[in-house]
């Protein structure tokens, strides 16, 4: 099992003080990234209007805010690329995998997950009603900068996690026992949100860890953070294109339903979002044994 995207690349620069010193500069330029957005916001709409757009885009109330949002997970690869190729020596293909191979892996990813989570959201609005968010006429003109907004959130996130820190600890770590649970749990400690989930805060991270898990086993039986990617992509577009809680970024959804994040009755839906996920991964990995 190859343990990560181009791993020999990451042994180059293996020593620990290098991804403890990465991890921090990853998110300083995200932090300088979101800094550089708040001027400009003050630039085109004065001090006090900026401090208003800043709790809209923390909400994601609304269009405009949520596509803000989303590319600010530009500064996320930026700040990772940065972290890779200061502290490793390691450019975006040597985080990534190879372009060829990448393509080949993300298509799989999104053709496999995609109409498996659509069968899931059929079902699953058997259970709960849901009310138009958006015209369709409104959805498909946002939609195109929606998927390139979404493409961005989830590829940072991917190169991040599994294409950066799964690949350094790997590296460094010859155990699986490392270098798979160590970053599912932190990629499912940047899900827990008590604060608006309330008593299904658990439940989240629980699911977010449990797909973490998943997309680490993926990568490292790819060598690219392709299938990872798509399954991503593919999961995020349902959740937050089509159908959305009402109070979960619901800024370029097509349908908003009736429950909240934090009621009691999301928690049976987190359950059968985490046996979807187990679907979705069974599948992926019977597809990539039949392609060999």
């Amino acid at each position: 099992m190859t343990p990560a995207p181009t791993t020999e690349a990451a042994r180059r620069r293996n020593a620990i003080w290098r991804l403890a010193l990465g991890l921090p500069l990853v998110l300083a330029v995200y932090a300088l990234s979101v800094a550089g957005l708040a001027g400009l916001l003050r630039l085109a709409t004065g001090p006090e209007a900026v401090w208003d757009w800043f709790a809209r885009i923390q909400t994601a109330d609304g269009p405009a805010a949520t596509l803000m949002l989303l590319f600010t997970f530009s500064g996320l690869v930026a700040g990772t690329l940065a972290a890779g190729g200061l502290l490793h020596r390691r450019g975006v293909f040597d985080l990534a995998g190879p372009p060829r191979a990448l393509a080949r892996d993300l298509a799989l990813g999104l053709g496999v997950a995609g109409p498996l989570l659509l069968a899931a959201l059929g079902l699953g609005l058997m259970q709960i009603d849901v009310s138009p968010n958006h015209g369709p006429g409104l959805w498909l003109a946002l939609l195109p900068l929606a998927l390139l907004g979404l493409a961005v959130q989830t590829g940072a996130e991917e190169l991040l996690f599994r294409g950066y820190l799964q690949s350094q600890l790997a590296a460094r770590f010859p155990s699986p026992w490392v270098w798979i649970p160590l970053p599912a749990l932190l990629f499912g400690a940047a899900h827990f949100d008590p604060a608006s989930a309330g008593g299904n805060a658990t439940a989240i991270f629980a699911a977010a860890t449990l797909f973490g898990l998943f997309a680490a086993d993926l990568t490292a039986r790819t060598g690219t953070i392709g299938v990872a990617w798509g399954f991503h992509l593919a999961n995020n577009a349902s959740a937050l294109l089509l159908v959305a809680l009402p109070d979960s970024m619901p800024g370029l959804a097509l349908y908003t339903t009736d429950v909240a994040l934090a009621d009691s009755g999301t928690g049976v839906l987190i359950l059968q979002d985490m046996l979807t996920t187990t679907v979705i991964w069974a599948a992926l990995r019977l597809a990539l044994a039949r392609r060999g």
